[in-house]
């Protein structure tokens, strides 16, 4: 059986919901930081040590050992954004900017380079945007995700535009 992607495991096993850790990426269902547990793993704690310390549904756990190593990685990639809902309603930005990180992937994808973006956003350093691209697989697509659901929220709240 093929390991999954990131995109897999959002929402089955990954949410974001700001009544839960202010959105912090938790542990479906629970109020637990996802990039916890990995770090307890990665630490060499026992699964059971886990399971009796945490309330963490066994089969999310299995889960998570399961995908380790994609979950190790998001759970890197989410030191480079923040997310705070007084910030951009939200929107993760790259950490200690309100520069949206999935504005950075959609306009590398539409030809810009590194040097345009710092120029058209001062507060982005060169050392942030490599670092994001160097995680794109794992932070892309729940970046993309989350703008989704947010455009899609704000534009509900507001209503019909055009």
């Amino acid at each position: 059986m093929q390991k999954k992607n990131i995109k897999d495991l959002l929402g089955s096993l990954i949410e974001v919901d700001f009544r839960k850790c202010g959105g912090t990426p938790v542990i479906s269902g629970t109020r637990i930081p996802i990039a916890m547990v990995v770090k307890l793993l990665k630490m060499g704690w026992d699964p059971k040590d886990i399971l009796s310390e945490f309330d963490i549904p066994k089969e999310k756990l299995k889960k998570i050992i399961k995908n380790f190593d994609i979950l190790n990685r998001f759970s890197e990639a989410l030191s480079l954004i923040e997310i705070d809902k007084r910030k951009l309603r939200g929107m993760p930005v790259v950490r200690g900017t309100r520069v949206p990180a999935y504005y950075v992937y959609s306009l590398l994808k539409n030809g810009w380079s590194i040097n345009e973006l710092m120029d058209e956003f001062p507060t982005l350093r060169k050392c942030d945007i490599e670092a994001l691209l160097k995680y794109r697989d794992v932070l892309e697509p729940f970046l993309e995700r989350i703008y989704k659901k947010l455009t899609e929220k704000l534009h509900g709240d507001i209503g019909r535009v055009i």
